[in-house]
């Protein structure tokens, strides 16, 4: 098990300006090609459901300590917009604010 698959998102709860959401991982991590990880993730408050694959990159996870935290500011960022469903692919860092 790689650090990717320890990544703790699943049942962590997200505060976001369109709520709270708790976050479920759907699927097991999807570990191909080697290079790549791939988050599939469910968020729910209440009645409402978003779903997110989130694509990484499993070289920056393992050797640069902010990647982490950018994908967290990620999927802030797609809980605070209006998209219900979406793929994002999160191989760089994400955009500084």
């Amino acid at each position: 098990m790689d650090s990717f698959a320890r990544w703790p998102i699943d049942r962590r709860q997200f505060s976001s300006r369109t709520g709270t959401w708790i976050c479920h991982l759907t699927r097991p991590v999807d570990t191909a090609p080697p290079d790549r990880r791939t988050f599939y993730l469910q968020f729910k408050n209440g009645p409402a459901v978003r779903t997110l694959e989130l694509r990484t990159s499993a070289f920056r996870f393992a050797t640069d300590p902010n990647y982490a935290p950018s994908l967290i500011q990620r999927v802030n960022e797609f809980l605070d917009s209006n998209e219900v469903d979406k793929v994002l692919d999160a191989f760089e860092s994400a955009p500084q604010s």
